[in-house]
C-alpha cells in the first residue's frame, strides 16, 4: 500500500470510529464528500484492502460506453430514411 492509501485507511477508520465526520474527512483527504462516502462503503465491506479502487482496463471502459460514432451514424441513417415522411410546419 502506498502512503496515500495508508492515510486514507487511517482517516476512514476515524470516520467509522466516530472521531471524524465525512465532511472533515473529505477536507483532510482533498476529496469530495461523495467520494469519501464511496470509499467508506468499500472500506466497510472489505476492510483496508478494499479501499483503493480496483483498476479498470481500457477494454472494459470501452465496453461500458457505446461508441458515439455508431450512434451518430444510426441517427443520420434514420433521418435520411424518414426525413421525407416528417411533416413540415409551414
Amino acid at each position: 500500500m502506498s502512503e496515500r492509501d495508508v492515510r486514507r485507511v487511517e482517516v476512514l477508520s476515524d470516520v467509522v470510529g466516530g472521531r471524524l465526520t465525512v465532511s472533515s474527512a473529505a477536507a483532510v483527504l482533498g476529496l469530495s464528500e461523495r467520494q469519501v462516502w464511496r470509499l467508506l462503503g468499500r472500506y466497510r465491506s472489505g476492510g483496508a484492502i478494499a479501499s483503493p479502487a480496483p483498476p479498470v482496463s481500457i477494454k472494459v471502459r470501452a465496453r461500458r460506453q457505446p461508441a458515439v460514432g455508431n450512434r451518430a451514424w444510426r441517427t443520420a441513417a434514420f433521418l435520411c430514411r424518414y426525413w421525407p415522411m416528417i411533416p413540415s410546419r409551414s
